[in-house]
Formats: C-alpha cells, structure tokens, sequence
C-alpha cells in the first residue's frame, strides 16, 4: 500500500513538472514548436511562423496558415483567448477568435467558413480582409460577430450581434467608402441598429428591420447627393436593385441638399422628406404615405420653379397636395390640390406677377395636353393677378398685360374634353395689343353649367370705339352648337385682312352688327352650318398697292351697307356703292367657285380684286397720284410707253382662300 500511494505521488509531482515545463516553455522559444505540435490534434488544421503567449490564456499566430480542402489560407495574425472557466470543466471554448489581414475570393470564404463551425466561441472578429466577388471588391473589412452561430454548413456569416466595417467596397464601377453597420442578424426578423457610408459625396446613414424575408426602412438619411443631368434617378436606383429587391417598406427617408434629374426635370438642392411609403404598390395603392420638399428650383427645357416647396399625401386612391408655393416666370403661385387616375381638382390656385415673355405657344401647347391627360379638370377658386403674356414667336403679334382673373367652381375638362363646363369666371386685362390695334380695360364674363356656355359679356375698347359680343353654346351635343351676337364700331379690319391672302393691303375701320351661328363639334360641321347675317361699313379705308414700276400707291375708299348672309356654310357678300364694294360669293365646303370681288374708285385710280383668286387690275392714276410720287430715273425701256395699261398678277387660288382653321382658331 505504501509503495502505491508512493507511485501515486510521484505520478502527480512528474505531471506537475510536464505541465510546468510546458507552461515553462511557452515563454521560451520552443513556444512555436510546442504549441503546433499541439495544434495537430485541433479542429482547425493551422500552423504558425511564429507564437507568442500572454497569461493567462492569450495566444498569437504571426504569419499562420490555416490548411483546409486541400487549400492554404494564408493569415498575417490570428489570435485566440482561451476560455478559463471552460477548461476547468476540461472544455476547450474560446472568449474570442480574431483573424487579422486575410485576401480571399467569395469562393474561397465559401470552403473555408465551414472551418469555422466546430469552435466554440463568445467572439469572432475579422480584421483587414481583402474580399473579392465577380464584379465587386472589399477593402479593409472589419466583422466582429458576438455568439456567433451557424446553423447549416452552407452558411457563410454566423447569426449573431454583428459589427462591420469597411474602406472601400467597389461594385458596378461605384465606390462605397467609410462603411459602418451595427446589426442583430438572426434566422428571421434581423434588425440594423445602424448602418452609414459615403457614396459620391454623399454621406448615407440609417436604421432598417426585417420582417420575414423582407426589409423595412426605419429611418435613412442621404445627405449631399449629386447626380449629373444625364444620368436620371431612376437609371441610378435600377444600379442597387440587387440590394433593394427586399426592401418592401420606407417609414422614413430624408434626401437633404441633393441634385438629380427625374423625368425629364432637373431638381437642384432639394430637401425631400418621405414617410410610411409600401414600395410594393403604386402611389394611387398607399394607405397612409407622405411625401414633403422644398428646392433651390426644379426645371426642365419648358420652365423652371424658384424655390419650390410643397407637401404630398397619398391615400384612398389619391394625391393630396397642400400648401404648394413657388415663384414662376417672376410671379408667384400658391395651389391646394387633390389628384386622382382620373381626376385634378384645384381647390385654390392664386397666381401673381406671372410674365410668360417667350414661347408662349410653347406653354400653351404644354398646357393643353397636361389637361387632357385628366378626365376631368375643376378649380374651386381661381385668382389671377396682374399677369402678362406676350407672343412674338409669329405674326401677328399680341400681348396682354395687367391680367386679372377670377374663377368659382369651375371645371375646364370633362371626358378630356377643354371648355368651359361649369362654373363663373371674369378676366380682364388692363392692356391689349393684336397686331396694330391697341385696348385697355378689357374684359370678358363668363358662366357655364353642365356643360351649357355662355360669355355674358366680352367688351373690348378700342381707340376710335369698341367691340362687344355675348355668344353662349353646348358642349354636351357632340355637334356642339353656338350662337353669337357682335356689335362693333371703329374697329380696325387689317387684323381681319391678314386671315385672308389679298394682293393689296388695306386698312379701314369697321362698324358693324352680326348674328351667327353653327356647330363646332369638329371642323367638317362648322364649315356646314355656319350661318347668320353681318351688317357693316367701312369709313377711313386705305388700300395700297405697287404699280408697274414698283412704287407704291394708294388710295382711299369706303363701303355703305355691307351685307353678308352665312345659310349652312355658304355665304352672300353685297355692299352699297360709295366709292368701293364688296360683292362675290363664298362656299366654305366646295371652295373652286369662290369669288370676291372688291372695287375701288379713288384719286390715284380704279382697283379691281379678285379676293379669292389673287387677281388684281389697276385702272389709270390720276396726275395728281404721278405728281406726288417719287421721281423715278428715266428709262429708255419699252415698258415706259405702257404706263397706262392694265397689270394683271395672278397666282394660285388655292392658297388665297381663308382657312376656317384659321378663322376658328
């Protein structure tokens, strides 16, 4: 007994002397030897230049390399601290796992994360890894991951509370720097406490949730994005879809001090706030979404808003747009709107100082098809303030300036259809100008329902007189039929004469009265049923015209009792003889036999016309009319000794005919 309890004791002193050797050398330089002897026996096949121990249970690989599917995993620095607690109980876990300074392909990582599996372990932390995709590259990534767990051999990064870091990672010819994420990444319903990193200038941070296999953004925030005019925003977010497939929901996003280009409009230093918006529906599906911005200016190659700013909510199958505000064309607007697939209601749109000085035809024509994109148009208070519009793209030249309009209930489009439909407005215009002819104070009353029309009152001053109508219709027939009543006196008739190619220029002021009516459902029922009767004279007429030697001469005239009568789009002209008239026949539908004749008998001689035809003869001038011409040099021509002979000019009767389009319009 006692020579057993002596073997016992010096088993014990021998295993106490091993042990203390070998703790003994691992403070010496047979530490690397022992301790990857060692390692021969661990899960994980690694080898090292060189070990260095730190009490009580720190070891460092420098310059290891981690052996696995026949590969080689080179790693300048892999560190372990040993669990103390669990090696009494004779468990080996470790406290923490770094891995310091490691290039890897995604293949790779792939082969070598399953090596990872087997330890157990409170931390594991990745330092300086060089990541390589197909078409993507990490710099400096830093993962530190705390009770890291897999749960199949196939996956690559372990659940668990997750801290990343990176550089620089280059994806699609983009670059991604300062990346930061803190995140509890789990089997469902991961959350990212925090995430931020610099793309294209710009500083990106936020917070998101998932739920099931999908991501909610709970609050983002993209500070100083820049994206050139020629690249549109929505070719820049089709670039992360890969990344964004799963996000299905945004509770908040701020977009703050950015420039892009969307939809043929360039917003420049917007600040645009965007809330509770469900990416799987349409705006017109949201329940309860809101977006709010403002801008340095928004433009495109048509117009441009200074300062914009306005508030959006989306819900119910529409669009609320409340307290919009911009300055336009050196004026101001204010709107409150509500939007639906098929409906624009203004509930107020104020307008003030608005000048549209260029391409007035442009934003007319603009203006037009926005309309008719709607089924139906309405404002329920519209006010206008000191407006101007001016057109010298094309003669004859306009302008109005001083325009004041105000509008109630009004709705403007009804089945894409412009009219008025409903609703009472007045404008006015405080100056006028068409072409020569100069206004002021003018202005137009008008009142509509269901779809009945009528202008109350248009009233025109003039210098030498006015021009009043009233005229009212029905959009409701497809024919569309009209009626009118003018009455005008020292109104000028060379705006008149421009609608119609004469070969003489004349100039006059008429007074006259006029009953018309018709359809004007389209141009083919206008041309057959216009119809009604015009009263006029002409007093202060002019007509001017070059003679064979290309001087002009002119000569004064006046028509008494000039009558026209309209029957379903052919029209009777007959006038009084002064010392002029006006006779001929027109027939809007079949124009081959039009004629229009007009005479004059002035001093400077006879004038005979052919509206229609742009036919011309000129009887002989007066001496008074040659003496007070200009002096010509004299010319030995042939053509000298038939000064007095008729000149006819003649030119295609097509082209001389008014166009209805014309008139219409």
């Amino acid at each position: 007994m006692k020579k057993l309890w002596s073997g016992v004791v010096i088993l014990l002193i021998v295993s106490l002397v091993l042990i203390g050797a070998a703790f003994t050398a691992l403070f010496t330089p047979y530490a690397t030897t022992l301790v990857n002897r060692v390692l021969e026996y661990s899960p994980l096949d690694i080898q090292a230049r060189s070990v260095h121990y730190d009490y009580p249970a720190h070891f460092t690989f420098d310059h290891a390399q981690i052996h696995f599917d026949r590969q080689t995993l080179n790693v300048d620095q892999v560190q372990v601290w040993l669990s103390i607690s669990q090696l009494l109980d004779r468990k080996v876990q470790f406290d923490s796992v770094l891995l310091d300074g490691m290039d890897l392909t995604t293949d790779q990582l792939k082969q070598f994360s399953p090596q990872l599996h087997p330890l157990s372990m409170q931390q594991l932390a990745i330092k300086n890894l060089k990541l390589t995709g197909e078409k993507w590259q990490v710099h400096e990534l830093s993962v530190q991951v705390r009770n890291p767990e897999w749960q199949s051999s196939e996956q690559i990064l372990p659940f668990g509370n997750l801290q990343v870091s990176a550089g620089v990672w280059k994806i699609n010819q983009e670059t991604l720097s300062d990346i930061l994420i803190d995140a509890e990444y789990r089997p469902q319903n991961s959350t990212i406490y925090g995430g931020s990193f610099h793309w294209r200038n710009a500083m990106i941070s936020g917070q998101a949730e998932q739920y099931g296999q999908q991501w909610s953004l709970v609050n983002a925030t993209i500070n100083h994005l820049n994206v050139p005019e020629n690249e549109p925003l929505p070719t820049l977010i089709d670039l992360w879809s890969p990344f964004t497939s799963q996000l299905f929901h945004i509770n908040s996003l701020d977009l703050l001090n950015s420039s892009f280009s969307l939809q043929g409009y360039r917003i420049n230093n917007a600040d645009i706030s965007i809330e509770d918006v469900d990416l799987r529906r349409s705006l017109y599906q949201q329940q309860h979404a809101s977006l709010s911005f403002n801008a340095d200016s928004i433009d495109n190659q048509q117009l441009q808003l200074i300062e914009p700013s306005a508030k959006l909510e989306f819900a119910d199958r529409r669009i609320q747009i409340e307290d919009f505000d911009s300055e336009f064309a050196e004026g101001n607007v204010q709107l409150s709107a509500t939007i639906t697939p098929e409906e624009l209601v203004f509930h107020q749109l104020h307008a003030s100082d608005i000048k549209i000085l260029d391409h007035s035809q442009q934003y007319a024509q603009t203006l037009r098809q926005w309309l008719r994109g709607f089924s139906f148009v309405k404002f329920d208070q519209l006010d206008i303030k000191r407006g101007q519009i001016i057109q010298t793209e094309r003669e004859p030249y306009w302008q109005l300036t001083g325009i004041n309009a105000s509008g109630s209930q009004l709705s403007l489009v009804e089945h894409h259809q412009i009219g008025l439909w409903d609703g009472q407005a007045e404008l006015s215009a405080n100056n006028l100008s068409y072409d020569q002819v100069m206004s002021s104070q003018a202005i137009i009353e008008l009142n509509a329902e269901h779809g009945r029309w009528s202008i109350s009152r248009l009233f025109v001053p003039l210098e030498q007189g006015y021009l009043d109508i009233t005229a009212n219709g029905d959009l409701n027939a497809i024919s569309q039929p009209w009626q009118l009543s003018a009455e005008g006196d020292g109104v000028p008739i060379k705006p008149l004469a421009r609608y119609f190619t004469t070969p003489v220029s004349l100039q006059g002021l008429a007074d006259f009265s006029a009953t018309l009516n018709g359809l004007a459902g389209d141009q083919s029922m206008l041309t057959h049923s216009l119809s009604g009767e015009l009263k006029a004279a002409i007093r202060q007429g002019q007509i001017q015209i070059a003679d064979g030697a290309n001087t002009p001469a002119q000569s004064q005239f006046s028509i008494d009792d000039l009558q026209l009568s309209a029957d379903r789009g052919r029209i009777e002209v007959n006038s009084g003889n002064a010392n002029a008239s006006l006779q001929g026949s027109l027939d809007l539908v079949s124009r081959r036999s039009n004629t229009l004749a007009l005479s004059i008998q002035g001093q400077c001689g006879e004038f005979h016309s052919d509206v229609v035809s742009q036919t011309i003869s000129v009887g002989p001038q007066s001496q008074q009319c040659l003496d007070s011409k200009p002096q010509q040099p004299e010319s030995t021509s042939d053509n000298d000794e038939t000064a007095d002979e008729q000149t006819q000019l003649q030119q295609p009767s097509d082209e001389a005919q008014a166009s209805p389009d014309a008139i219409k319009d």
